[in-house]
């Protein structure tokens, strides 16, 4: 399973990379709007903490983004992951929300970020619940910490490709340490909305 987790991972990495040499030389810029409203989904790869488990997942969310402050642009950022596969003892669902701070390279096209998010998570364990010593659990819930890093790839003014990383902190009561530190990559595509309605008096790089 180890294995398999490392190949796809290489996979996401090279195709991700292919893609940003495709898009930079394709990129539009586009208005400058004081606030800019995108929502995206994406294919989430998460190793839940739980003996070596892995949970498939589908993401989606959204991001209001403000003129930028300095060397970078804030947002507020909120997501859900739910997952669709599990091979584990568990299945993790979370939402949270946070800041975002993307840094606009001179390349134009490329946008790291990072950011930090907090929400609730909710563990579900299989196989009849999860046994330690005289108890069973069948689920328990978290707060949740997520910072992470991220990077978005324009193709168009309105459509992005998004790689996401997430390293999370939970609570988990199955642990010996009380908590877990789940990594989670997330590969899909962000649309940004236009409310210039086709008209684009002003241009920057984004």
């Amino acid at each position: 399973m180890k294995t398999t987790s490392k190949v796809a991972r290489l996979c996401l990495v090279a195709a991700i990379a292919a893609l940003t040499h495709i898009a930079c030389g394709q990129a539009i810029p586009t208005a400058t709007q004081r606030l800019q409203l995108s929502t995206f989904g994406a294919v989430t790869l998460t190793a839940s903490g739980i003996q070596n488990g892995s949970n498939t997942s589908v993401t989606v969310g959204g991001d209001i983004s403000f003129l930028p402050v300095g060397l970078f642009r804030p947002s507020i950022s909120i997501r859900g992951t739910f997952p669709a596969n599990t091979v584990s003892t568990d299945r993790e669902k979370s939402y949270a929300l946070g800041p975002r701070f993307e840094y606009p390279l001179r390349l134009g096209c490329v946008h790291p970020y990072f950011n930090f998010l907090v929400g609730r998570g909710k563990i579900d364990y299989r196989n009849g619940g999860y046994i330690v010593g005289n108890h069973a659990y069948l689920s328990s819930v978290s707060l949740i910490y997520s910072p992470g890093l991220g990077m978005d790839v324009r193709i168009t003014d309105n459509i992005v490709l998004k790689t996401d990383l997430q390293y999370q902190y939970w609570k988990a009561p199955v642990s010996s340490s009380g908590s877990i530190s789940p990594k989670v990559l997330s590969l899909g595509a962000v649309y940004i909305f236009d409310f210039h309605n086709g008209h684009h008096p002003e241009r920057s790089e984004r």
